[in-house]
């Protein structure tokens, strides 16, 4: 089993602070391949809510949408997996996919409700090299 929180804050083009947890069942069948998969939960206070769901008078104009303030809470929660294979000690190669529902706050805003979708879906492919400096 393994969990991890994640907070970030916002240091350019954006504001507030966005927290994820997750936590992972670990499943090794062999030496080479690792399996993960387990829930996930985003949490985001009021500056990040407004940043990204939230409407002003001036973007109500300029997008017919109307106003809309979203409040701090639960941005998403869904499930994520991933299948990890090491090559050799310096080499690996993974794939991940991940679904997340945004939480209420962020479904209430207009940018969603009338021109995006409460289901979000995230896949991707990565490769990991590992090197020993020696000094």
């Amino acid at each position: 089993m393994r969990t991890r929180v994640e907070a970030r804050d916002a240091v350019f083009g954006a504001h507030g602070v966005v927290a994820d947890l997750s936590a992972d069942a670990v499943w090794r069948p062999e030496e080479r391949w690792t399996l993960t998969a387990g829930p996930r939960l985003s949490v985001s206070d009021r500056a990040f809510m407004r940043t990204y769901y939230s409407i002003d008078e001036e973007q109500s104009i300029t997008s017919g949408l109307p106003t809309y303030s979203a409040p701090p809470g639960v941005r998403s929660y869904g499930a994520g997996s991933m299948v990890k294979y090491k090559w050799s000690d310096a080499l690996a190669t993974m794939m991940f996919v991940e679904y997340q529902r945004l939480g209420n706050t962020a479904v209430e805003s207009p940018l969603i409700d009338e021109r995006g979708s409460p289901n979000q879906l995230t896949a991707g492919v990565g490769m990991s090299v590992s090197f020993v400096v020696e000094n």
